[in-house]
């Protein structure tokens, strides 16, 4: 009897455990027990890559060396953009002359045309002058015809001072014209008008002569050739009134012709000085600084090498800024919460734990299909969890890290 229960004993002992192994192995999950996930040690890591290509001439930063924001880390040769540079600036001050040239050439039609517009009013003027001496020597010849008076004689001495006055203003206006630019169609005309002028003073001064003299055949036939040699001058007026006029018009297009050459002279040297820049822009990007303070990472070039734009020169991380992301199953995801601490061991310092806390949680599942419903395809749902990390840690990037929350 005693025999059996000795027996009985390690038998209920061996049901006992292997119960209790069956139990902790079908267990919920998300009922009891400490969560834990793992994950990789990360950072904000930037690639250092050139915008431009080129050789490389210096590299300033080793592997592991700690740099601060805008350091400079890699020069890029620039004797060739250097060459390209004077050449786009010799370009410039091509463009430059250009303007100039083109300002004086406005600056020449503008005058031109001025001059021209005188020469048209000089013209106008000298019609009146003309239609005046057709009047007073129509006036003569009537008065000829019918024998002088003192009213006739007084007519014709105002128109004697009329066309004196007419002269003397388009002699003044010929006078403006320095001898250099006598020979300017401005001035030509200017000379007509003071000629005609000068020839109705003289048709005037005939008139007033004959009405002095008295009417005889002689004088009427005369008062006749001169009226109509008042009315041919008074033709020849109109006529230079017209050519002035198209003098005029012609310094017009002249002067729209110059500004449209001045226009395009500014705008090649805006092209040039556009060009310019590019090149100044490239040279400033041959020298390439860190874009944030960190440490280096990792280093894939050497002084001489040639780099194509956006090859991966640098890699600075941020080791001001570590994180850890770990994923854990939806039948946990209620039991953590933000700023909830958690203990990080890496396999890098064995016995060590270092803390850190919960900084965001993905408010949607990953890895799993919307038409899974069953209780094992929920628990494959998982969610993402981001944690911060003590910088002065010592973690590093990369390294394999386990996490318990507390």
């Amino acid at each position: 009897m005693h025999r059996r229960r000795r027996l009985l004993i390690p038998v209920l002992l061996v049901i006992v455990v292997a119960a209790s192994a069956v139990w902790y192995l079908n267990r919920p999950v998300g009922s009891s027990g400490a969560l834990t996930a793992s994950g990789t040690v990360e950072a904000t890591t930037v690639t250092i890559a050139p915008e431009v290509a080129g050789r490389v001439v210096k590299v300033l930063a080793e592997e592991g060396a700690t740099v601060t924001a805008g350091q400079e880390l890699i020069d890029l040769d620039p004797s060739l953009l250097q060459a390209q540079r004077l050449q786009a600036a010799a370009m410039v001050e091509v463009a430059k002359a250009g303007v100039a040239g083109a300002e004086a050439n406005v600056a020449a039609a503008r005058a031109g045309a001025d001059r021209a517009a005188a020469g048209v009013a000089t013209a106008k003027a000298a019609v009146t002058a003309a239609t005046a001496a057709v009047d007073g020597a129509k006036a003569g010849h009537s008065l000829s015809a019918a024998g002088s008076s003192s009213q006739q004689l007084a007519l014709a001495r105002s128109q004697v001072s009329q066309a004196r006055a007419a002269w003397q203003g388009a002699a003044d206006v010929y006078s403006s014209f320095p001898s250099a630019q006598r020979n300017t169609p401005a001035a030509v005309t200017a000379k007509a008008g003071r000629d005609t002028a000068r020839a109705a003073l003289a048709t005037a001064q005939a008139q007033y002569n004959l009405v002095a003299a008295g009417s005889r055949s002689q004088q009427i036939a005369a008062a006749a050739a001169t009226l109509e040699a008042a009315r041919a001058q008074l033709t020849a007026a109109k006529t230079q009134v017209d050519a002035a006029s198209a003098q005029a018009a012609a310094a017009d297009a002249a002067v729209d012709a110059a500004n449209a050459q001045l226009e395009a002279a500014k705008a090649q040297q805006d092209a040039a000085t556009a060009g310019l820049g590019v090149i100044d822009a490239q040279l400033a990007r041959l020298t390439i600084a860190s874009p944030l303070a960190g440490t280096v990472m990792a280093r894939t070039i050497e002084p001489g090498e040639a780099v194509t734009p956006g090859a991966a020169l640098l890699q600075i991380a941020d080791l001001g800024r570590l994180t850890l992301t770990v994923y854990v199953p939806e039948d946990r995801y209620g039991a953590i919460s933000l700023g909830q601490k958690v203990t990080v061991t890496v396999d890098s310092f064995p016995g060590r734990s270092f803390t850190g806390q919960v900084s965001r949680i993905a408010n949607e599942a990953q890895f799993t299909p919307r038409n899974v419903s069953t209780v094992d395809g929920r628990k494959s749902t998982v969610f993402a969890i981001q944690l911060a990390l003590d910088p002065a840690s010592g973690l590093l990037p990369g390294m394999p890290a386990d996490v318990t929350f507390r």
